[in-house]
């Protein structure tokens, strides 16, 4: 409970726009990051790192076009994708402060 009470308060403190970058103690950071892969994150309300659980050495998206919103999010309710929540990103806005809130309840 301690995590998801210093992430909604990151998130509560922040300017609007901005990123709250969350990430695990055994998280280390080898470089700065690239302003691609920023602006991306800035046009996502909340990113994180996935993982699945069938066979690992190969990624379930290969066989389908991601390209296609309509697969990615019938992809993403599909039961084997689950959260790798030791790395997360939240851009501040009305939508995360209220996703984070509501997670302390």
């Amino acid at each position: 409970m301690m995590k998801v009470l210093a992430i909604q308060d990151a998130v509560a403190n922040s300017p609007n726009g901005s990123l709250v970058i969350w990430m695990d103690t055994d998280t280390t950071i080898l470089r700065e990051l690239d302003i691609e892969p920023i602006k991306w994150l800035l046009t996502k309300d909340v990113s994180y790192i996935p993982f699945w659980l069938q066979d690992r050495k190969r990624s379930p998206f290969m066989e389908y076009n991601i390209s296609d919103e309509n697969i990615v999010q019938a992809l993403l309710r599909s039961k084997w994708w689950r959260v790798e929540s030791g790395t997360m990103v939240f851009t501040v806005n009305s939508k995360t402060r209220g996703l984070t809130t509501a997670a302390l309840r």
